[in-house]
């Protein structure tokens, strides 16, 4: 939902506002480099209701961005929302001019991809206040510079298989809408580390990156039990053994009556799905986490 605040009568806005969604992956598989060094993926991402806030005034004479809310984020050049708004900019060949505030709630390094989020946001909002010059083929591409969960979110759909670093995605049917529940630990995960250990492991094991097993079709993808068969994330492995805290959380979970319980990216972030809010609630006080946890409820929609 996009927020609008218009100018005079018969204007464009000057400022929109929209939420940057959370997401999870039911699904991670990392496979061999391609040509451009980076490791290729195939990932069943899942959108979830816990958002960030983004509003974007058009105007001024460079690009700005405001921070508040109670996660911290990058600065400046730094943060995803200043390099979106940079790449929107040069793509479009008009010079950087926008005010950006982003109300930070999603934290930074854990897998959820907030920070894309952000960033997709800013593209879309951008876009619409320039009546929107670029299509959505050359917004998903520009996202795709920008990181690889960013197609996803300026995709804006609640479920998508992507392949090749993100950029390639296919839009599926979600599941029934269903409560969540997301653990987020002291620790932070960078994702090249963990590619590096995973890279480490498998060459020590003499393990072959092996390519994409088959899925089931597309319409058996929108039922809780088919996902729950193939739901698997390749970093838990290397991540839950130098962060074992993760694992034990991650195998407590599984003893809530979660449907799915899972890491999400490469970390550090854990996420279960349940049945039915009760059956959240139950696991919520049933847990007892480490110092330093947080437990956010969240909604997967249908």
């Amino acid at each position: 939902m996009v927020a609008r605040s218009d100018g005079s009568p018969g204007s464009a806005p000057r400022q929109l506002s929209g939420p940057a969604h959370a997401k999870v992956n039911l699904r991670l598989r990392v496979f061999e480099r391609d040509q451009s060094g980076y490791h290729s993926i195939e990932s069943l991402y899942l959108r979830t209701s816990w958002h960030d806030t983004v509003t974007v005034t058009r105007g001024g004479s460079r690009i700005e961005l405001h921070l508040t809310g109670p996660e911290p984020a990058p600065d400046g050049p730094d943060n995803l929302c200043w390099r979106a708004a940079e790449a929107f900019f040069r793509a479009v060949g008009r010079p950087p001019a926008a005010r950006v505030h982003l109300e930070k709630r999603i934290p930074s390094g854990t897998g959820l991809g907030g920070g894309s989020a952000d960033a997709a946001t800013v593209l879309t909002l951008l876009n619409e206040l320039h009546d929107r010059p670029l299509d959505e083929v050359a917004l998903l591409g520009l996202g795709g510079q920008i990181g690889s969960d960013v197609p996803f979110a300026v995709l804006a759909v609640p479920m998508a298989l992507g392949w090749e670093r993100g950029r390639r995605l296919l839009p599926l049917r979600p599941p029934p809408s269903s409560p969540a529940l997301v653990l987020v630990p002291r620790e932070r995960v960078r994702s090249a580390d963990a590619y590096g250990w995973l890279a480490q492991s498998r060459a020590i094991a003499a393990m072959p990156e092996t390519g994409p097993g088959a899925l089931p079709g597309p319409a058996r993808l929108s039922d809780w039990r088919t996902l729950q068969r193939i739901a698997r994330n390749d970093f838990e492995s290397v991540v839950f053994e130098r962060y074992p805290e993760l694992g034990q959380v991650r195998d407590a979970l599984d003893g809530t009556g979660a449907m799915i319980a899972r890491l999400t990216g490469s970390g550090a972030a854990l996420f279960a799905v349940y049945r039915d809010a009760g059956t959240r609630e139950a696991a919520v006080d049933a847990l007892t986490l480490p110092d330093g946890w947080t437990a956010t409820r969240a909604e997967i929609p249908g």
